[in-house]
């Protein structure tokens, strides 16, 4: 079926066409592309995510896989620590040891007849020492810092003899033989006093001295002098 429009010109109804703003569809295209672009930030930072979630997993297997070995390195580090220390002391009591016994042989050989010895120590500086300083620094500031620190002792040191003797004649005998004594300095008798031993009368007695190690030394690393005689060399 044919329709033919037979009204004038004027009065038939014009189709209105469609215009679009440039400006919207730039917007638009705007929009899209900050969508886009905010979509692949979204999935290349999960992809990071996840591919440091894979290192931190390795990493936590590879330590806890690592704990023994750790361990074992700290468990001989500490034990090597300790070894090293006990070998020091035992050097340190070695030495001592050797002076000490050279020093008693001297002692008892001037030990004269009606007298006999009950006790010779030498004074502990290293606990004075850290008495002092412990009293210098109440707080314990830096004390793990203190206590690392080896302390260096002098090879003149404190030490009394004490003991018992029948008469003071024996006592005064004693005393000039210290006196002789290369080892011993600032001798001092310090009391004498009668005492009743099993119903025999006795004089206990103590005396203050120093103990001088540097004789000591000297006496066992004393280079040994050759003298060659001259009868020799014809």
């Amino acid at each position: 079926m044919i329709e033919i429009n037979l009204l004038p010109k004027e009065y038939r109804r014009r189709a209105t066409p469609l215009h679009f703003n440039k400006k919207w569809i730039y917007a638009g295209a705007a929009v899209c592309m900050v969508f886009v672009l905010l979509a692949g930030m979204t999935f290349y930072k999960k992809q990071m995510i996840k591919n440091m979630d894979k290192k931190i997993a390795s990493a936590q297997r590879e330590r806890i896989s690592l704990e023994k070995d750790i361990k074992l390195i700290d468990g001989l580090t500490d034990l090597k620590q300790k070894l090293l220390t006990r070998l020091s002391a035992i050097e340190k009591l070695d030495m001592n040891r050797g002076m000490w016994v050279t020093i008693m042989e001297d002692l008892s050989s001037r030990v004269p007849e009606l007298l006999w010895l009950t006790n010779v120590s030498e004074e502990d500086l290293q606990k004075k020492m850290a008495q002092e300083r412990k009293a210098g620094n109440p707080r314990n500031l830096g004390q793990a810092a203190q206590d690392t620190v080896e302390v260096t002792l002098p090879s003149r040191r404190p030490a009394v003899i004490e003991g018992y003797a029948y008469t003071l004649n024996s006592i005064a005998s004693f005393l000039v033989g210290v006196m002789k004594s290369e080892y011993f300095d600032d001798i001092e008798l310090a009391y004498a006093r009668q005492e009743n031993i099993e119903d025999l009368a006795a004089y206990n007695f103590k005396i203050n001295c120093v103990v001088d190690y540097d004789a000591w030394l000297k006496e066992e690393y004393q280079p040994e002098v050759s003298v060659s005689s001259p009868l020799a060399d014809q």
